[in-house]
């Protein structure tokens, strides 16, 4: 590391303590609350006719070129770990170095038209083209600064202009990529590495100037993908109100920060562990760990990483995302011709099978199976075939359909099939794994529309009581975040599936912490909007007095992401506690110390319970919570005003004897530590009733106040008793 990037550091460190205890300290005055809500309901649209067009057309080609490329991946004739892209600041290169080798970016090869063709044979629909890289290097027409290919460098041509005139030549779609991140900015200082430092106010406007250029004078932009810097909710929302104001059909990326995109981008090459039920693409790239053009060794296998990809986005097309792959060009403009064959390679599997891919549904089925991948549409399924079945059919159950005919796209063999009730059989036919891609694809036509098969059905008895919750609904989620490091999964609505002939009483029982929280309730039929309310009901626990809290040990600080787990929570006990170097708090000394930014403590408790019974707590933490009680996560829940106090209250069923509670708290700003654990000894139950017509179909909770679809629910300890209406 050199002495420049450890000062870098050492000023990232103190800067940071810095801005974000200001931040902390400071709110949003009331008079930018109100201007914001009044604006909400045309800024706010993320209604799903906006992205409809953008979920038809699947594929995009992410070019990520800039001065980094430049480098090529080599700082001082060695190849640097990490992304290319990033060189400036996992290599420790000085400014003046810097800057002295991007005078030379002189891309001679570089041939937007070409970029198109190439993009449009392989079958995407969009080119996503990044305007502008953590270094703060704009490949634009700028009045912000003279670090920009026309001013700075012998090019001298503005390359996003070229962009958009072989997009429009072309009739491809231009979307463009800006980080929020500039290390090139004084005003945005210090450099990090994992370029999500705060935005200072004067570094915003210069946001602001760079995306006003951009929407303004290369004509349509189709989507803006965001990433990287830590915004404010309220620089956030200025972002979005510009873009919306500049061209209100550009669908931005959840990087903007604060749950304001509208659609969700993955990190490249990381799946989302659970399917969000909102828009999302994901980003990939044919190298895994760098975007920007770098150094590789020449042997690699060309048709084994074009299988790889074809079959990442076969798996992305069935759960319902968007795939963009992401290459880039070296420092001549030119393409390597590696990664050039693997992208002809992936093009002609898609242009054989692209009845499979454009304007297509996710799988009706809820699990996929490892040996083929589905899409739908209409009264078609594409069975994307990963593998020969170890039998001789393919068996599909539940669709209550018939196929009508089958065949392989491309090769058009047909194979044989069945149909027994609501079971359907494809008879497999080897010849057909001649595919280069190893993935050929049927296409089964049915009797009927296909539709999505029904989840976790209740039936409901006429003299049923039934209880919903958490553990038998279905959940929809999103992500959450205010920058990438506390990108979390929220739950958006919560359903329950419900076959009940006759009319039912719904009893919503809530903590009390839940009062004057507005929801909706909706049937097939029905919307009812309620604000929680209600009456005082039973008490949570009566007898506390048979319950002992015990001593609170806190563990020493770690750094990373929110959903990061330092820990294993499933291994927590009073003898490892005592023996390692967790600290008692009740004989902890005052510190007046704040912790740094992007840290987590882990704290550990014993509860005694002399009975089965339940007990609530309040516990209040930073930017985010995750609990664990008896070795079972019951939360992970995110700060929407980071910087205040998040406060959660929370019942939990005790055991007879021994209880263990974990729970991690995280500072993502570096605020001061606001944890606290409280019993509450005189918490109630409150309930209130509503009137379910017969035959609802379902009932779902939505998020009245909700002011984006990705915010969490937030309905801890939530359940309704359903019981039947007398009759009348």
């Amino acid at each position: 590391m050199t002495n420049n990037h450890l000062i870098y550091r050492i000023i990232y460190t103190k800067l940071m303590i810095l801005l974000l205890l200001s931040s902390a300290c400071s709110s949003e005055p009331k008079t930018e609350q109100k201007e914001a809500k009044e604006n909400q309901s045309e800024v706010f649209d993320f209604s799903s006719e906006k992205t409809a067009q953008w979920r038809k057309d699947k594929l995009s080609l992410f070019v990520h070129f800039g001065a980094y490329s430049q480098f090529e991946g080599v700082w001082n004739n060695q190849l640097i770990e990490g992304p290319a892209e990033n060189i400036w600041a996992t290599a420790g290169i000085p400014p003046e170095e810097y800057e002295r080798k991007i005078r030379e970016f002189d891309p001679r090869k570089w041939d937007a038209n070409s970029i198109v063709n190439m993009a449009r044979d392989i079958g995407m629909k969009r080119i996503i083209f990044n305007a502008k890289h953590h270094d703060g290097f704009c490949l634009f027409k700028t009045a912000t600064t003279d670090f920009n290919v026309i001013e700075f460098t012998p090019y001298n041509q503005d390359l996003v202009q070229e962009m958009a005139s072989a997009c429009k030549s072309g009739k491809i779609k231009l979307s463009i990529s800006f980080s929020l991140c500039n290390w090139h900015l004084p005003a945005a200082f210090p450099m990090s590495a994992n370029h999500n430092t705060p935005v200072t106010p004067e570094h915003h406007q210069t946001n602001l100037m760079q995306i006003e250029e951009l929407l303004s004078n290369y004509g349509p932009i189709a989507e803006i993908y965001f990433y990287s810097g830590l915004n404010t909710p309220q620089q956030s929302r200025e972002i979005r109100q510009l873009v919306k104001d500049l061209q209100p059909n550009c669908l931005i990326s959840d990087g903007i920060g604060n749950n304001m995109g509208d659609f969700i981008a993955t990190d490249f090459n990381i799946l989302p562990d659970q399917i969000p039920g909102h828009p999302w693409n994901m980003l990939a790239s044919v190298f895994p760990d760098s975007r920007g053009y770098k150094e590789h060794e020449e042997n690699i296998d060309i048709i084994q990483k074009a299988r790889l990809k074809v079959k990442e986005m076969a798996q992305v097309l069935a759960n319902g995302g968007n795939y963009s792959l992401s290459i880039g060009p070296r420092a001549d403009g030119s393409f390597g011709a590696t990664e050039e064959e693997i992208l002809k390679n992936i093009g002609r599997w898609i242009k054989v099978n692209r009845e499979a891919i454009y304007n297509v549904e996710k799988s009706p089925f809820q699990t996929q199976t490892s040996a083929y991948k589905i899409t739908r549409k209409a009264n078609k399924l594409f069975l994307m075939v990963d593998s020969a079945p170890r039998t001789t059919a393919i068996r599909l159950t539940g669709l209550n359909n018939k196929i009508k005919s089958a065949r392989f796209l491309g090769s058009g063999i047909e194979p044989g099939f069945s149909n027994r009730g609501a079971v359907n059989e494809v008879i497999w036919t080897s010849p057909a794994m001649a595919d280069p891609m190893q993935m050929p694809v049927i296409e089964l036509v049915f009797e009927d529309t296909i539709r999505m098969l029904p989840r976790k059905e209740i039936n409901i008895n006429p003299t049923d009581t039934v209880t919903l919750n958490a553990d038998n609904a279905i959940i929809r989620t999103s992500i959450s975040q205010q920058d990438r490091y506390t990108a979390i999964n929220s739950t958006t609505s919560i359903k329950w599936n419900l076959k009940a002939e006759h009319p039912q009483k719904a009893e919503l029982f809530f903590p009390e912490v839940l009062k004057n929280k507005n929801i909706t309730i909706e049937t097939a039929d029905n919307q009812y909007n309620i604000t929680l309310q209600g009456k005082q009901g039973h008490q949570i626990c009566s007898q506390y007095d048979t319950i002992q809290t015990g001593d609170i040990y806190q563990s020493e600080a770690f750094y990373g992401k929110l959903e990061d787990i330092h820990i294993n929570p499933n291994g927590s006990n009073r003898l490892r506690i005592l023996n390692s170097s967790w600290k008692n708090l009740k004989n902890a000394k005052e510190t007046h110390l704040h912790p740094l930014p992007m840290s987590a403590f882990y704290y550990y408790a014993e509860i005694e319970s002399q009975d089965e019974q339940q007990y609530s707590y309040r516990i209040t933490g930073n930017d985010g919570l995750q609990v664990w009680f008896n070795q079972k996560e019951i939360i992970l829940s995110r700060n929407e005003t980071p910087g205040s106090p998040m406060k959660k209250e929370l019942v939990f069923d005790l055991k007879k004897g021994k209880n263990t509670l974990v729970i991690k708290n995280y500072n993502r700003v570096g605020a001061k530590d606001y944890f606290d654990l409280t019993p509450l000894t005189d918490a109630h139950w409150w309930k209130q009733s509503v009137s379910i017509p017969a035959n609802p179909e379902f009932l779902q909770i939505l998020n009245q106040d909700a002011e984006n679809p990705h915010s969490d629910i937030n309905l801890p300890n939530f359940s309704i008793l359903l019981t039947p209406e007398p009759e009348r």
